[in-house]
This record gives C-alpha cells, structure tokens and sequence, in this order.
C-alpha cells in the first residue's frame, strides 16, 4: 500500500472535503484539525484512492511549516 499526500491551502482543502463529502466518498481519516494553536496547525483527511492507496489531503495554518523537520 503507497501513502499519498497533497498540500491544499486551507479554503481549498475544506472544498474537497465537503465535495467528496456530497459525492458520498468515505474518508479513512475523517477531516480534524491536528496540533490546534500550535506553530505547526494543520487540517487533513484521508480517502481510499487507486488500487486502495491511502490519499491524504492536507493544509498548513503556517504555510512555513509544510516541509519543516
């Protein structure tokens, strides 16, 4: 199984979601906030994809953050 992710900004990624939302596509990892408040805050949700590959949407509050260590 591959894992593969895509950086959205923040409107856009809450588009998506609420789009395969109303298309009835279920998500593995439901849409949530992770690190809330922190430098590092970010939004994601993850879906099947091709040949059951894990796709996971992702946006940075901070968009500094997307390849920090």
């Amino acid at each position: 199984m591959w894992h593969f992710d895509v950086i959205r900004f923040l409107s856009a990624r809450k588009e998506l979601a609420e789009k395969l939302h109303a298309r009835g596509v279920s998500f593995i990892i439901k849409p949530q906030i992770r690190f809330e408040g922190l430098v590092s805050e970010q939004t994601a949700f993850g879906t099947n994809g091709f040949g059951g590959n894990l796709h996971k949407v992702k946006a940075f509050a901070n968009d500094t953050m997307v390849f920090a260590s």
